[in-house]
């Protein structure tokens, strides 16, 4: 298992709406840029568009193809995972998981 030191980070932002872009890094390095939406202000008439699923496996994973061309064609408000995350974690670091890496 990977002993090295990890620093995982949080972030709070207020009266955001719409949608934000964000990076993370430092002198060592920078993210890829990541993007997410906001709940509209009007909450009352919002419906948002959801994503569930569970234990999806790294190796027969038959639906995440089409949950990720979903997502890139904005169906989604949000996706919710349920289930495991991962069979590997006892032996590999969260951050190097086959399956982590391949939803990222």
């Amino acid at each position: 298992m990977d002993k090295k030191r990890k620093i995982l980070a949080s972030s709070i932002f207020h009266h955001m709406f719409g949608f934000a872009e964000y990076h993370v890094g430092s002198s060592l390095g920078w993210s890829a840029v990541f993007s997410f939406k906001t709940p509209p202000e009007d909450l009352e008439n919002w419906q948002p568009h959801l994503a569930i699923y569970g234990d999806m496996g790294n190796v027969n994973a038959q639906s995440l193809a089409r949950l990720q061309e979903e997502t890139e064609a904005g169906m989604y408000d949000a996706i919710l995972h349920v289930g495991d995350f991962a069979y590997d974690f006892h032996t590999v670091s969260i951050f190097c998981s086959v399956f982590i890496v391949g939803v990222h």
